[in-house]
């Protein structure tokens, strides 16, 4: 069967796609080689899959030169032109289909008729520009279109023998926009550095980039930010207080200010952009500075709530972050014993679920509710059908397990699930998550053992269990295993 990078991009074409490659490589302007044509009429013979058994470089050498002699090096040239040909033919398709609807390609446009001196169509199309650009919304792009609109105005003042226009304003301006960009480039890479360290277990304030950031005085300057006016200056605000908000955790004011920012401007981003700004809230709420129990229940919940009445998931490749959210919400209500609350918002937003997930996820949420009904027989039946979808889901469907384990008095079980989980311990490289699965699961471990065999243990033990588990940041888990702990203790 051939194997080639050129038969992996036709094999993703549609139908009529491929149809109009036909048609690219026939024309002259694209293509001069007769033997590539012919290469691509007897592929269309093994469209979609080319998996013939009889399709091999031999074997299309022969159909395409009407000869018997193989040429190794002719057919490999060939195969290569075939791969340029077909990327040059999705960008050629992705430009057509986006020609004027993508501000980059106008931009590239802008350019050429200003260096052909074609005034009248350059202005027509900068205004148009102008005026879509400023129905936009914020995000890194849209101050990079910004930037370049205001460099191709400058140019063409430079251009000019005398300037008919101050320039003050538009170096002003696309200096704002600089820095708006730059202030975007640094809280998103060292959101990703920060995190992204925490999942290999590395110091990320040990890179050159951390050691920049903190050689910069971000408090002072959004100190004396606040003396100038311009609609853009919450941008930067906003985008610096992220920075800090990861560089000092601690800092708790900053982070409720900077969450009311964004709470307050979310709808004039972009729909990843109000991912992104959420997202870094989300992540340092689970991970970094709150401390206060009842404090991390609100923010998470809060927030994911945030993001589900403001982000479009089925745009912008999100698809997957809903599910996870919709865990989140769901877990937060049933923590805070919101139980009518947690089972109408499963049913409310199950259908916004990708179909490829939403079986399991909503069988997790209907075994969790058969369970909160002390339906442990049917919460089992059900959860045995889930098939965890990552690692987050892999975690919260075990200790569902071990819960409806414990209720059903299946010690062995539990014990067995409890077991794999240390060997699952062995893939994790965040420590956090580490640390917390590892308390976790010593929890269920100690809390199995006191109830299955109490004769080994005493009251003391069990008093100890509860104080360990108090100490512990209240989530789903710890506040249910307190509450068996608390439960055993009148046993003992």
């Amino acid at each position: 069967m051939l194997k080639s990078k050129a038969i992996d991009i036709l094999r993703s074409l549609s139908g009529e796609e491929f149809k109009k490659f036909g048609s690219f490589v026939e024309s002259p302007y694209f293509n001069s080689n007769k033997g590539i044509i012919r290469l691509v009429s007897e592929l269309k013979k093994y469209y979609p899959l080319f998996s013939h058994e009889n399709l091999t470089e031999e074997f299309l050498y022969n159909k395409i030169y009407k000869t018997n002699r193989y040429s190794y090096s002719v057919m490999r040239n060939l195969m290569s032109e075939l791969l340029y040909l077909s990327e040059s033919f999705l960008l050629n398709n992705r430009l057509n289909n986006t020609l004027f609807s993508k501000h980059d390609n106008i931009i590239h446009l802008l350019d050429e008729l200003q260096e052909r001196g074609l005034d009248k169509l350059y202005n027509i199309r900068l205004t148009n520009l102008k005026k879509h650009l400023s129905k936009e919304k914020y995000d890194d792009t849209y101050f990079r279109h910004q930037i370049a609109v205001l460099n191709l105005i400058l140019d063409d003042e430079y251009n000019k023998v005398t300037f008919k226009n101050s320039l003050n304003d538009i170096f002003f301006k696309k200096a704002l926009f600089e820095l708006c960009n730059i202030a975007n480039s640094l809280y998103r890479n060292a959101n990703s550095i920060y995190f992204s360290s925490m999942e290999i277990n590395v110091d990320a304030e040990e890179s050159c980039f951390f050691t920049f950031l903190k050689c910069i005085d971000i408090d002072r300057f959004l100190k004396e930010m606040k003396k100038f006016k311009s609609n853009e200056l919450f941008i930067i605000d906003i985008y610096l207080k992220l920075v800090v908000l990861i560089l000092n955790p601690e800092n708790k004011k900053n982070y409720f200010e900077v969450k009311t920012l964004i709470f307050q401007n979310i709808k004039k981003f972009t729909n990843k952009e109000k991912y992104s700004l959420l997202n870094i809230l989300r992540n340092y709420v689970m991970f970094s500075g709150i401390d206060n129990k009842n404090t991390i229940s609100t923010e998470r919940k809060s927030i994911n709530l945030e993001m589900l009445d403001t982000i479009d998931f089925n745009k912008d490749k999100l698809e997957s972050i809903l599910g996870i959210i919709y865990i989140g919400v769901f877990l937060e209500a049933i923590t805070k014993k919101d139980y009518r609350f947690a089972e109408e918002f499963a049913v409310k937003y199950s259908g916004q679920l990708r179909k490829e997930i939403r079986k399991d996820v909503t069988g997790f949420t209907s075994a969790y509710i058969h369970f909160i009904k002390a339906n442990y027989e049917k919460a089992l039946e059900v959860l045995s059908l889930v098939k965890p979808l990552n690692k987050v889901y892999f975690i919260h469907v075990k200790n569902l397990y071990l819960k409806i384990y414990y209720e059903l008095g299946y010690y062995d079980e539990g014990l067995s699930l409890i077991d794999s989980y240390k060997h699952y311990l062995d893939k994790i490289l965040n420590k956090f998550v580490k640390k917390n699965i590892t308390n976790v699961t010593g929890y269920y471990l100690r809390l199995y053992r006191l109830k299955f065999n109490k004769d080994r243990y005493s009251e003391f033990d069990v008093v100890q269990l509860i104080k360990d588990i108090d100490s512990e940041k209240l989530n789903i888990e710890s506040k249910w295993l307190l509450a068996k702990a608390q439960e055993l203790k009148k046993l003992f």
